[in-house]
């Protein structure tokens, strides 16, 4: 007997061969040797990671560990084993930077693919030499050695569709459960290599029912059998559509989308034709497989199906290991792939090529298969049959010999030039970028799309978790708002050597700030090829624009690169936490009689953001007029001409509707154009405009600013006043007149800006719209008190025509809570107390008590009243304190001295508001102004 070689893991052969023969033995041993020779060449030639797609598969490995976000998000969206399994290689940097981590993987895989195809050929032949020669077939493909040492899922993908065959056809022969069973787990692996093992499911399912059906098996068997193969065969495509459904937000995704970089896309030449599909199908196999082969391959088949062999073994193999191609087909013919060599259009180049090779296994089992059967055919005529079994070998030895030229021409004289040449090799304007950043780069994060980059962040020597790509989600949807503040480089691409839509449309980076000369105040461009372009943050420039918006530098992630994992839910606000304004005894003894006005010039610029372009835009890129007009009326009050008309400007120009008012709500897109989200106005907004227009055209000796205020004074009595049969009332906007109610928002009410009106449009009663505005606010006061308990005025409330009744606002829950709209109620009647002497208005805020009983019974300050709330309805806020300091100027002064000194005036600071929203800081700006222009608290006339 000759000598054997046993191994565990063969007592689970469904094939009854337990024991390494003489012959696999040294073929396993050949097969690493050329593995490990392979793989050296490959990487002395500089072609480990010649293909865009092996950096990325290096990519997605290490990303799952190194990363800004790591975790299996990171995995991306093609079948995730390979990166699974390469993952604790490319965890040694050196083997992640060669490249050679995917060798690690796959050497074995080719080894495993060689067994198993020597297996499935030594049963479906009964020959060891039939084996051997398959073996040395297929390891013999220069192609299949090139991608077995380079991290790409081919080989892998054949592992799994060889043990598929291999398990397949061992049910096929024994009827064992547990073969069948591996054969559905095999196929869920499959899946997980490559998408072409989608086709695996049907394909094996098919077979195994019409097995089943020619055993003549019971139903209930044979629905059980099918249940536990199908449930064991679907798992990888389910899983696939999970990661899918929840990564990309679609099961879907995975197929591609605009993502998805295809230079083919527009050129299809094979969708909806066979003959172009079966054309650019062969013509790729010629190249990757070899001509003869290809050629005896396909003969072969037809061969075997006119010989009409009885049993299903043979068919079933050849159609599992052909299912590739099938695949292939389909593919070429939707459109869904387009595949290239330099004889066929549309680039005269390769691309995709690769795809043709997955079908190996059955090139080289088609021919061997069809001289077993010529020899079983002519067994009972010994002379035939030992001619056709001579004539076979010979055959089979002229094809090995012409592999083996093969095999010396690709690789010794044409040194790879496929792959040298492919469409999908990294670009010399990619390969510019990561020698730059390898030059250049010392810390900091690198702003990039993911998508067509994949080999600068490979080649670039930057660490990967300081790549800010798509994958990364909140911190890239962050950083793409106000990139400055967080990432030092930036890479985009470059259209300007040729046209580039797919970038222009699709790229995120060079889409959102390609044009944007905001962008450029804070980037420097360090290089430009064409095709892309990197960006080197200016420093010098952004930190003139922290220190405009108050920024803390020590906060700045882009400054400070120690700063790699901050939290995007709070980093604006850790950002924008104001340090305390320092102050001198004497200034602090002044501060605490009067606050000077120039101190308060100082707290406007640290507190106002940066209103460079005309707008003001808060974290998640959004504006709104209340903030427009709040600048103006701070600007006016600080007598800052130039911002003031930089924002009215703006204003003016972008957000102006037909009938003179402004829409309340808008985005800034790259150029600087207003995208508008709500056209409607917003009456506050429009009222505190033109009031303020009509200050500073007087302050500044500017009629147009007068000129302008006019045709919004006419827009907000025509579309922001109505009437009801108790007269005049000031509504929320053009829209809230309709169904017979008058939405109403207490804190729009500006008595003051409406005395202001009547001077330059005397033509209508703002007079009287002031008196039934105070009648309105103290009926949604009593609305409050006697529903909640407090007199103070609400949120929102609304008037029913019909009955002239008030009542809760039906669309908002919470109308009638006392919180971030009501508390600038009670500013604006303190500003028209102290500067009209209104009784109405003195008489209103005198019955505003609850604010002394919190703070005289215990010691605290409840300045917003959340009575929605399922929990404590009192909340404290800085930034509202507006509301009760606006009281107390005018009730009890001392009062608001004496909670200023306990909440802003602190021993030697004078502290800022503790939030990142202009709107606070506004408001609290505008708290200060007022106590310290109120005559009654401190003997100064406005």
């Amino acid at each position: 007997m000759a000598n054997t070689y046993s191994l565990p893991f063969m007592r689970l052969s469904p094939l009854r061969l337990k024991r390494f023969s003489t012959v696999e033995f040294p073929l396993l041993v050949f097969v690493f040797l050329m593995g490990i020779v392979m793989a050296w060449y490959v990487y002395q030639s500089g072609l480990t990671k010649a293909l865009t797609d092996q950096s990325s598969h290096l990519n997605f490995s290490r990303l799952t560990f190194d990363s800004l976000t790591p975790g299996v998000s990171q995995l991306g969206f093609w079948p995730p084993l390979l990166h699974i399994l390469m993952i604790p290689f490319v965890a040694v940097p050196l083997l992640y930077s060669t490249g050679l981590a995917g060798a690690f993987v796959l050497v074995p895989c080719l080894m495993i693919c060689v067994f198993l195809l020597y297996r499935i050929t030594l049963r479906l032949t009964k020959s060891e030499t039939m084996g051997l020669v398959a073996g040395v077939l297929f390891v013999l493909n220069p192609y299949i050695l090139y991608y077995s040492v380079t991290p790409m899922m081919e080989i892998l993908f054949m592992t799994n569709l060889f043990a598929v065959a291999y398990f397949l056809l061992g049910w096929l022969d024994t009827g064992k459960l547990h073969t069948l069973l591996l054969t559905g787990l095999f196929i869920t692996l499959a899946c997980l290599s490559r998408f072409e093992g989608f086709l695996l499911l049907p394909i094996v399912g098919s077979i195994v029912l019409i097995e089943l059906v020619r055993r003549r098996k019971k139903y209930a068997e044979m629905e059980a059998l099918l249940i536990l193969f199908g449930v064991l065969a679907v798992i990888g495509v389910f899983l696939v559509m999970l990661y899918s459904w929840v990564y990309g937000h679609n099961p879907l995704a995975f197929t591609g989308g605009d993502w998805l970089r295809d230079p083919a896309a527009s050129l299809r030449p094979a969708r909806f034709n066979l003959l172009n599909t079966f054309r650019d199908a062969m013509a790729a196999s010629y190249y990757i497989i070899g001509q003869p082969l290809v050629v005896i391959s396909g003969a072969s088949f037809l061969g075997l199906l006119a010989v009409q062999h009885r049993r299903l073994q043979p068919y079933a193999t050849l159609f599992v290991l052909g299912s590739p191609l099938i695949f292939v087909f389909i593919a070429l013919y939707t459109g869904s792939i387009t595949i290239n060599v330099p004889e066929l259009p549309p680039y005269n180049i390769f691309h995709n090529d690769r795809y043709s090779l997955t079908w190996l296994g059955f090139a080289v089992l088609a021919p061997i298969l069809l001289f077993h059967e010529f020899e079983r055919m002519t067994g009972a005529r010994v002379w035939l049959h030992s001619f056709i079994r001579s004539l076979g070998r010979v055959l089979l030895g002229l094809l090995i010999i012409f592999m083996a030229y093969q095999f010396i021409r690709i690789v010794f004289i044409g040194h790879f030039d496929v792959i040298r040449r492919n469409f999908n090799s990294p670009v010399a304007a990619q390969i510019e970028v990561a020698d730059y950043l390898k030059a250049h780069y010392t810390n900091g994060k690198v702003l990039s799309a993911r998508v067509d980059n994949d080999p600068i962040f490979a080649a670039a020597g930057v660490p990967l978790n300081d790549y800010i790509y798509e994958g990364n989600y909140r911190y890239f949807d962050q950083v793409m708002k106000e990139p400055w503040f967080f990432a030092q480089w930036v890479i985009m691409h470059d259209p300007t050597k040729q046209r580039d839509d797919w970038a222009k449309q699709h790229e995120p980076v060079l889409r959102q700030w390609g044009d944007s000369k905001e962008f450029t105040q804070y980037y420097d461009l360090v290089l430009q090829n064409g095709e892309r372009r990197l960006y080197k943050l200016n420093e010098n420039h952004l930190l003139q624009a922290v220190k405009k918006r108050g920024y803390s530098v020590s906060t700045i992630p882009a400054l400070n690169p120690a700063l790699s994992n901050w939290n995007p839910s709070t980093v604006y606000a850790t950002m924008r936490e104001p340090q305390p304004i320092k102050l001198t005894a004497q200034e602090l003894a002044d501060s605490k009689g009067t606050v000077k006005s120039e101190l308060l010039d100082f707290y406007w610029n640290r507190l106002k953001p940066d209103f460079e372009n005309g707008y003001y835009l808060d974290e998640n890129r959004k504006g709104n007029t209340e903030s427009q007009s709040y600048a103006m009326m701070q600007a006016l009050r600080v007598d800052d001409p130039e911002t003031f008309d930089r924002v009215w400007q703006w204003t003016k120009t972008h957000l102006r509707r037909p009938d003179g008012l402004f829409a309340w709500k808008f985005t800034v897109d790259a150029a600087g154009r207003a995208v508008i989200d709500d056209s409607n106005s917003a009456t506050d907004a429009d009222t505190d405009m033109a009031n303020t227009l009509l200050l500073a055209g007087q302050r500044w000796a500017k009629p147009a600013y007068i000129a302008d205020a006019k045709p919004i004074i006419a827009g907000i009595w025509s579309r922001e006043t109505a009437v009801s049969d108790s007269g005049r009332h000031v509504i929320a906007g053009n829209w809230a007149s309709e169904s017979g109610t008058l939405v109403i928002n207490p804190s729009y009410f500006s008595p003051q800006a409406y005395r202001l009106f009547a001077q330059f449009d005397p033509s209508h009663d703002w007079q009287g719209v002031i008196q039934t505005g105070y009648q309105d606010l103290l009926a949604g006061s009593q609305l409050v008190e006697s529903q909640k308990g407090k007199y103070m005025p609400p949120d929102w409330m609304q008037l029913d025509l019909s009955t002239n009744t008030y009542a809760p606002f039906s669309a908002k829950p919470g109308s009638l809570d006392v919180s971030f709209d009501a508390f600038r109620t009670l500013w604006r009647v303190a500003q028209d107390s102290t500067t009209s002497h209104d009784p109405a208005a003195s008489s209103y805020l005198s019955k505003i008590t609850a604010y002394d009983t919190e703070w005289n019974s215990d010691n605290r300050l409840c300045n917003l009243y959340i009575f929605s709330s399922t929990t404590d309805t009192c909340h404290f806020d800085m930034g509202s304190l507006a509301a009760p300091v606006s009281v107390w100027t005018v009730t009890n002064p001392s009062q608001a001295k004496s909670v200023l000194e306990s909440f802003v005036f602190a021993p030697g600071e004078l502290r800022l508001p503790n939030s990142s929203s202009f709107y606070e800081k506004s408001w609290y700006w505008f708290m200060l102004w007022q106590w310290s222009h109120t005559e009654n608290a401190n003997g100064i006339t406005v």
